[in-house]
C-alpha cells in the first residue's frame, strides 16, 4: 500500500546531500519520497528514478507556487535546496535576497499544503560560527554550540556565511509568524553542518567538496591552503535530516535557549586540510597517487559541540580516514577522476 505511506518531498533532491537524504528515506521503506529540481538531465535525475523517486522539474526557489504540485499532500519536507551562485557582482541581490526568499518560498509551500507536519532545513555551521571566531571572548577554547548564531558576516566580508544566517533565522520566523496562540503551524528543525565529505551518488561535480576531494587525487594542486575545517560525512548529516524529521521537538533538551531545534553536525574539532590529504594517504588504494604534502601552518582552530546530534539524533560520527577514503573511492569508481600513473 505504497500510497497510504506518507510523503516526504525533498527540495534540491539531486544535490550531494540531498541525494543522500532521498536514499535513507527511501531505505527506510516509511515513506514515498518526491525530489524536486529546477530541470531534469541525466546526471541530476537519473538516480533519483532509478531508486523509485518522482521527480518534480520547475521548482525554482525564486518564483513562488513553484513547489506547489510537490508539496500537496506532503506529510515531511526535508528543505535541501540552496542558491548556487558561483560568481556574483551584487551580495543582496543575488545571493542573499535568494537565500531568504528561498527560504520563504519553501515554508510558504509547506503551510499551503495544509498537511506538513515537521519541516527539515539544511542550514550550515557558517550559520553558528562567527568569521572571527577567535575573538570570542573565551577565545580558541570556546566550544561553538547550537546557542551561537554567526552574527560577524556582512555583505562586504563573506557574503555567503552571512546569507546562510539569514536563511536560517528566515525559518524560524516564518514559524512564528504563523503560529497562531503559539500552537507552531508544523514543527521546524534545522541542520548545521561543516564541510561535507564522504561518497558521492551521482556524477555531478559542481559541490565545493566534492571537488576539493577530486582535487586530493588529480595532481592538480601540489600544495593545500593552510584552511582548516570541521568535516562530517554526508551520510551522517542524511541520517541526522532524516531523524530530525520525525523528532519529537518537545523532548526536553532538543532545543536551544533561543527556543530553536538546531544539531551541529560536524567533528568536534577542526582539521587542516594537510590532515584531510595525510588520512587519504593512509587508505592502501591511493598509494602511488598525487596526494598533495606541503601546506602553510592552520589559520584557525575551532571547537565544536555535536553532543545534541549525538544525543537526539542517534549519530555516530564516521572518522575522517573512513570518510575521506569512501568519498574519493566513490569518485573513481564513478570515473569522475582518473586513476594517475604512481609517483
Amino acid at each position: 500500500m505504497a500510497d497510504s505511506k506518507p510523503i516526504v518531498v525533498v527540495t534540491g533532491g539531486s544535490g550531494f546531500l540531498a541525494t543522500h537524504v532521498c536514499k535513507r528515506l527511501v531505505d527506510t521503506g516509511l515513506y514515498t519520497v518526491r525530489a524536486t529540481v529546477r530541470s531534469k538531465s541525466p546526471d541530476k535525475t537519473d538516480f533519483l528514478e532509478s531508486i523509485g523517486i518522482e521527480v518534480f522539474e520547475n521548482c525554482d526557489l525564486l518564483v513562488p507556487e513553484s513547489f506547489d504540485a510537490a508539496f500537496k499532500g506532503c506529510t515531511y519536507v526535508q528543505h535541501c535546496a540552496s542558491p548556487f551562485i558561483l560568481n556574483f557582482t551584487d551580495a543582496q541581490s543575488q545571493l542573499v535576497t535568494p537565500a531568504v526568499e528561498g527560504t520563504n518560498n519553501v515554508m510558504a509551500a509547506a503551510l499551503k499544503a495544509a498537511t506538513v507536519k515537521q519541516v527539515v532545513v539544511t542550514s550550515s555551521g557558517a550559520a553558528v560560527v562567527w568569521q572571527k571566531a577567535i575573538t570570542h571572548p573565551q577565545g580558541a577554547d570556546y566550544v561553538w554550540n547550537e546557542d551561537d548564531w554567526q552574527e560577524d558576516n556582512t555583505l562586504e566580508i563573506v557574503p555567503y556565511r552571512l546569507s546562510k544566517r539569514l536563511a536560517e533565522h528566515a525559518a524560524f520566523d516564518f514559524v512564528k509568524e504563523n503560529s497562531p496562540d503559539g500552537k507552531p503551524c508544523f514543527g521546524l528543525a534545522t541542520i548545521c553542518p561543516t564541510y561535507i565529505m564522504g561518497p558521492v551518488l551521482t556524477p555531478r561535480l559542481d559541490s565545493e567538496s566534492v571537488l576539493f576531494m577530486r582535487r586530493l587525487l588529480d595532481g592538480t594542486v601540489t600544495e593545500l591552503s593552510g584552511y582548516a575545517v570541521g568535516f562530517v560525512d554526508v551520510r551522517n548529516v542524511a541520517e541526522a535530516q532524516v531523524n530530525a524529521m520525525t523528532l519529537d521537538l518537545d523532548t526536553p533538551g532538543v532545543k536551544n535557549k533561543h527556543g530553536e531545534a538546531r544539531f551541529i553536525l560536524s567533528s568536534e574539532e577542526t582539521w587542516p586540510q594537510i590532515e584531510i590529504a595525510n588520512a587519504l594517504r593512509k587508505c592502501p588504494d591511493f598509494k602511488g597517487w598525487p596526494i598533495p604534502e606541503k601546506a602553510p601552518p592552520q589559520t584557525q582552530d575551532i571547537k565544536y559541540s555535536n553532543k545534541r546530534a549525538r544525543e537526539f539524533l542517534g549519530i555516530k560520527f564516521t572518522s575522517l580516514e573512513e570518510t575521506v577514503a569512501a568519498g574519493c573511492k566513490s569518485l573513481v569508481e564513478k570515473g569522475l577522476v582518473k586513476k594517475s600513473e604512481p609517483v
